[in-house]
């Protein structure tokens, strides 16, 4: 179905799959175009019903409770998730879209919110810190159930990052954390934790504090796979065991991360999986200078002809899905 700013669909539109893919519902409604995008993680059957209203949500008298700070008041997307049943698991990604009806009463940074009932509070929903899709907001894997959805904001304090704050940067095989701090100097470690979303953070590891005045960098490689698909968080100690707690961020499943293949390569690299349909890639030599080789585009997958070079050590560069990322390979 091809759905625009000019062409949706206004009322309930519903989707079966029984595969992993992206289902695309093209709501609207009135002048406003809100699709949503459900990442299907599971090749279980799913049938999934999306309304989109331009107007405020129908609980105006619910409660917002902390860490929820404010509820957009224009607009919402009613979901029914009709198989499987709610009492069932359910780990996807939504996105919705960011529009001309969305930005007028967003407080500070949008983040979902969902409600299932008039008699509970609005939830928060975990953020999907690598969203790839410009003007969306997603949310981490979590437990997809029926109810209605819209944007809020949260108070600061719930995630401090005042004087912690953490990234990561996905390398070929590996995802390196960084954080940088401006505590170094009063903290004693730091532990890097990890939660599937539905449990309690535990310890993966912990680094010694270096003990320095003003702003200090760290750095630690997760290599693990079983990190894949979890939430990360660092908590720094004291000496008298006070914490400080770093943002949260999501670490991909090894599904969904980019790298080359095979490596080494002596005649066809491939580069995959590429979500961001803007994406341009370059080849370098170890003198920086881009390389030419033929390529071409299958279906979220990248070949490049590489027969050409001599051998050694190349790179891939990779500019879109809000980042630059480079990847090393050996030619054959």
């Amino acid at each position: 179905m091809h759905a625009s700013s000019n062409a949706f669909v206004t009322g309930p539109i519903r989707y079966w799959a029984n595969s992993v893919k992206e289902l695309q519902f093209p709501v609207g409604k009135a002048s406003y175009y809100a699709p949503v995008t459900l990442s299907k993680k599971s090749t279980e059957p799913m049938l999934i019903q999306v309304e989109y209203q331009a107007m405020g949500h129908p609980y105006p008298d619910s409660a917002i409770a902390f860490p929820v700070k404010s509820v957009s008041n224009s607009e919402y997307w009613t979901i029914k998730k009709i198989l499987p049943p709610d009492s069932l698991p359910s780990q996807d990604i939504l996105r919705l879209k960011l529009g001309p009806n969305s930005a007028s009463n967003i407080i500070g940074q949008p983040l979902l919110v969902r409600i299932a009932a008039p008699a509970v509070n609005w939830e928060l929903l975990p953020l999907y810190a690598d969203n790839p899709i410009p003007n969306t907001v997603a949310s981490a894997p979590t437990i997809l159930r029926s109810g209605t959805y819209t944007f809020g904001s949260m108070f600061p304090s719930a995630l401090p990052r005042e004087n912690l704050e953490l990234c990561q940067q996905e390398r070929n095989g590996f995802t390196r954390l960084s954080w940088t701090t401006d505590i170094d100097q009063t903290a004693a470690q730091y532990v890097i934790e990890k939660s599937s979303g539905n449990g309690p953070y535990i310890i993966l590891d912990s680094i010694p504090s270096k003990k320095k005045p003003g702003k200090t960098s760290y750095s630690f490689d997760l290599r693990s796979s079983p990190i894949r698909g979890h939430f990360i968080r660092i908590r720094s100690v004291d000496n008298k065991g006070r914490h400080v707690y770093s943002n949260i961020l999501y670490i991909r499943p090894a599904n969904e991360m980019t790298h080359v293949f095979p490596n080494p390569s002596k005649n066809v690299l491939k580069l995959g999986p590429l979500n961001d349909p803007q994406v341009t890639v370059k080849l370098m030599n170890p003198m920086g200078q881009i390389v030419q080789a033929i390529s071409r585009v299958i279906e979220n997958q990248l070949e490049m002809d590489i027969h050409h070079l001599n051998p050694g050590k190349y790179f891939v560069v990779l500019n879109g899905e809000g980042e630059r990322r480079i990847f090393p390979f050996m030619k054959q």
